[in-house]
C-alpha cells in the first residue's frame, strides 16, 4: 500500500556544498482547487547517462562540459521562468548541480522520494556486462515491473514512493519546478496522462529536457527541449 504524504529535507548538508541556499519553510496545503503548473526537468549528463549504465542511487556529478551546456541552454531561453514557483530537487548532486547551472543560486527544497530507482547490485552496470548474469536475467525476465533486483527495489515500489511524494507536493497547491531523474519524471507523467498509453521509457525525457505540465481539467503539457 502507498501512504501519501509529503516529505521534505532542507538541511544545508544535503546541498553537497553548492552555493545555493535552501529554504526552511513550506507553505501549508490549501483546501481549494486551482490550475497548477508543474515543471519537470531531468538532470544533465553524467558519465552513466553517456555510457548508458544503470544509475539510480549512485551520486554522480554532472560532467563539466554539460554544466557549461546547461548554462548556455538557459541563456538561450530553453527553460521556463520561475515566476514564483516552489523549487525542488532530489537529494542527489546531479539534480542540484543542474538546478544551479540553469537558474543560479536560487533557494530550493529536497524531495527525498523523487530520487531515482535503486538498481541494487546492478548499479553502474551495463547490459553488455550483465547479460550473462543469472540474477540479471531473472530481474529483466517475466514481470519486470514487479521483479526486484538484489539489494534494490522494483519499479512497482519505485512508482509507489514517487506517486506518494507527488500527491503530497500537489496538495501544496502551489506552482512548482522540480529537477529530478528520468525514471521519476516517467512515473509522474504516466500517472498524470494514463490515456496516452506510453511506456515508462517513452515518457523518459533526454538529459537536460523535460515537461511543463498544467494540472487542470484536463491536464495538458508541453515538452522542454534543447538542441543537444
Amino acid at each position: 500500500m502507498c501512504y501519501h504524504k509529503i516529505k521534505i529535507h532542507n538541511e544545508s548538508e544535503n546541498t553537497h556544498g553548492l552555493t545555493t541556499p535552501v529554504r526552511h519553510h513550506i507553505a501549508p496545503a490549501t483546501t481549494g482547487w486551482r490550475t497548477m503548473i508543474l515543471h519537470l526537468i531531468r538532470h544533465g549528463q553524467t558519465i552513466a547517462t553517456q555510457t548508458h549504465c544503470y544509475c539510480g542511487k549512485t551520486d554522480l556529478p554532472i560532467t563539466p562540459e554539460n554544466l557549461e551546456q546547461l548554462a548556455a541552454y538557459a541563456a538561450a531561453g530553453a527553460y521556463p521562468a520561475l515566476h514564483g514557483c516552489a523549487i525542488y530537487t532530489t537529494p542527489l548532486l546531479r539534480t542540484q548541480q543542474t538546478l544551479q547551472a540553469i537558474y543560479g543560486a536560487v533557494a530550493f527544497d529536497i524531495l527525498p522520494d523523487f530520487q531515482e530507482v535503486d538498481f541494487g547490485i546492478f548499479e553502474l552496470g551495463h547490459y553488455d556486462q550483465l547479460q550473462h548474469n543469472n540474477d540479471y536475467q531473472a530481474w529483466i525476465g517475466g514481470d519486470f515491473f514487479h521483479n526486484i533486483p538484489p539489494t534494490g527495489e522494483s519499479f512497482a515500489q519505485f512508482h509507489c514512493r514517487v506517486l506518494s511524494q507527488l500527491e503530497g507536493l500537489l496538495a501544496q497547491n502551489t506552482d512548482a519546478l522540480v529537477v529530478a531523474h528520468g525514471g521519476t519524471i516517467s512515473a509522474i507523467m504516466s500517472h498524470l496522462f494514463p490515456h496516452e498509453n506510453k511506456s515508462h521509457y517513452q515518457w523518459a525525457p533526454k538529459p537536460c529536457e523535460g515537461y511543463s505540465v498544467t494540472l487542470g481539467r484536463p491536464n495538458t503539457y508541453n515538452k522542454i527541449t534543447v538542441n543537444q
